[in-house]
């Protein structure tokens, strides 16, 4: 099934199949669960605070604009676009086939290392960071605009937590 928009010539535009914006919505609850689940871990199992020494802004318009909009854009060409497509061009030249487990895992750790607020929010961001690289590889093997569904689900988890921070 198609969402798609008339334009003026009645003609349909396709923007997204339906499937693709579950795998899409599948990645943000799984990153919300790993969050959530991993947040509950250290605050009553290891009795500390998962985000101590993240990022403070000046208002919630600042928050919003870094986390929501900015950030996804930024972190996805950065560690999905960049670091990614540099691994598979590496290892297809070094092993001659491109090495999408290693380009996950490589991108993962430099994610995680830009998250380096604290150990358990870089474990946390790795973990999230493994799904979203996964989510690229998918995009990018399908030939259906990885970086646009990439920042899509980064944007949306992002919004999800930018909400749930606001409910307490």
């Amino acid at each position: 099934m198609d969402f798609v928009l008339p334009n003026k010539r009645n003609q349909y535009l396709k923007i997204f199949r339906i499937n693709s914006l579950l795998v899409v919505v599948g990645v943000v609850i799984l990153n919300l669960f790993i969050s959530i689940s991993f947040a509950a871990i250290v605050r009553n199992v290891l009795k500390d605070d998962p985000i101590k020494n993240s990022i403070d802004f000046a208002s919630v318009k600042e928050e919003f604009l870094v986390s929501v909009v900015g950030a996804p854009v930024l972190e996805t060409f950065i560690y999905q676009y960049l670091l990614i497509e540099i691994c598979l061009y590496v290892s297809k030249k070094i092993a001659k086939k491109e090495n999408k487990t290693f380009s996950i895992l490589v991108s993962s750790c430099f994610f995680s290392f830009a998250h380096s607020y604290n150990i358990y929010y870089m474990i946390a961001t790795f973990l999230g960071g493994m799904s979203l690289n996964a989510l690229y590889v998918y995009f990018r093997i399908k030939g259906k605009f990885p970086f646009i569904y990439v920042v899509l689900a980064h944007a949306l988890y992002n919004l999800a937590v930018f909400g749930l921070k606001r409910l307490g």
